[in-house]
């Protein structure tokens, strides 16, 4: 993970997609996305940050005001997890591109869960659910 540059906010894209990160790095990777003022894509794609790394990066996103894309499919994510991303997303205004992993967990429209996990009409303007 490029942290120095993460860090000197000199990086506005990165693609960790099947690199491993797990719950320990998603929990330094949201404090760096929360203090990014350049970083506008974050692909996660197949990892294993699991709830408690998603609710680390749902902080993040709560205050992040750059970050555009957001790729966190295939990451074992269960439902206080998604719950938590959800959350976030109704108060984030910046991000407009979200792939979803919510599909897996809670069904096409999001049956049995809080449904303002899988939307937010209005901001999100596209959505990539292949694979899910």
């Amino acid at each position: 993970m490029p942290l120095k540059e993460l860090r000197t906010n000199t990086l506005d894209k990165l693609d960790l997609s099947g690199n491993g990160p797990g719950v320990p790095e998603a929990l330094v990777l949201a404090k760096l996305v929360e203090g990014s003022a350049v970083l506008t894509n974050l692909n996660l794609w197949a990892n294993s940050i699991g709830d408690e790394g998603a609710k680390a990066l749902a902080a993040a996103l709560r205050v992040n005001g750059v970050l555009k894309t957001l790729n966190l499919n295939f990451n074992k994510i269960g439902v206080e997890g998604a719950k938590a991303i959800g959350k976030a997303l109704e108060v984030n205004g910046v991000l407009i591109e979200k792939h979803r992993p919510l599909r897996q967990q809670f069904g096409r429209r999001g049956e049995g869960s809080d449904s303002r996990c899988g939307e937010r009409a209005g901001r999100v303007q596209a959505q990539d659910v292949s694979g899910l």
